[in-house]
């Protein structure tokens, strides 16, 4: 299955304001349109990864499929988005930062 990519500001506005009750799912889009990263990759990231981060610090994560050093800035609505959504569970360095509510800490499942 194909998926088209969003482009238009009108609907990533809607889909911002559809998740604004979920901030883990919130946080998930926000970081991917503004990360530029692979879900697979954000879905590996750990709460350590980015609990004590700031606007403009620059997280650096290995990519799963190329194995390749990769960098994103932490943005003013990704600080935002992140802040918000620590404060809505259980945050511990070790655990995975979009984990699944299954209540172990394994990241949300991806789909290839």
């Amino acid at each position: 299955m194909k998926v088209e990519p969003i482009v238009s500001a009108k609907d990533i506005k809607s889909i911002k304001r559809l998740l604004s009750n979920r901030p883990r799912d919130r946080l998930l889009f926000i970081c991917g349109c503004n990360s530029g990263l692979r879900v697979q990759d954000l879905l590996a990231l750990k709460i350590g990864d980015v609990k004590y981060t700031n606007i403009g610090d620059r997280i650096v994560i290995r990519e799963k499929k190329t194995g390749k050093e990769n960098v994103f800035m932490i943005n003013k609505e990704i600080k935002v988005a992140l802040d918000e959504y620590l404060k809505t569970i259980e945050a511990r360095d070790e655990h995975f930062l979009f984990k699944s509510r299954k209540g172990k800490n394994e990241p949300l499942p991806h789909m290839p």
